[in-house]
């Protein structure tokens, strides 16, 4: 099951209270994704999938486009969450140091949800969490 951003914070929360690891894997093509969850099945355990700008904007995801890497990477962690197979593993999806001058506007698209329709049902895919990399801005910026 894909945590909502809420279910994400208490079981982060969870982790730090019971002082356990999440293992989290950046992702960079689909059969990654399913490798993520064959693993977090055989250990009956959670995982984090997280992408960063590059694997965002690559042709596996965005295709140069990170908002809709985004929802594409959204959507197939969704089909595995949603398998019978895997239904039972708590999965977070995690934008992991979305750089650049237009990170604010790539995530705050991704946090009001990307909408995505398929068989003519429009749903809005959010990730579980996200994280900005504000290194390469000055205190001002």
């Amino acid at each position: 099951m894909l945590l909502t951003p809420l279910e994400a914070r208490k079981l982060i929360s969870f982790c730090i209270d019971e002082r356990c690891a999440m293992l989290a894997v950046n992702v960079d093509n689909p059969s990654v994704i399913h490798d993520c969850f064959k693993a977090a099945k055989e250990m009956d355990a959670p995982i984090i999938i997280e992408t960063s700008r590059w694997q965002l904007e690559g042709i596996s995801f965005g295709a140069g486009d990170p908002v809709r890497g985004i929802a594409v990477c959204i959507a197939q962690i969704n089909i595995f969450a949603n398998s019978k197979e895997f239904r039972e593993i708590p999965v977070l999806y995690h934008t992991d140091h979305i750089n650049g001058p237009d990170a604010l506007n790539i995530l705050s698209t991704a946090v009001k949800g990307i909408p995505f329709t398929i068989d003519g049902k429009t749903v809005h895919l959010t990730p579980s969490s996200i994280c900005v990399d504000a290194s390469g801005l000055s205190m001002e910026e």
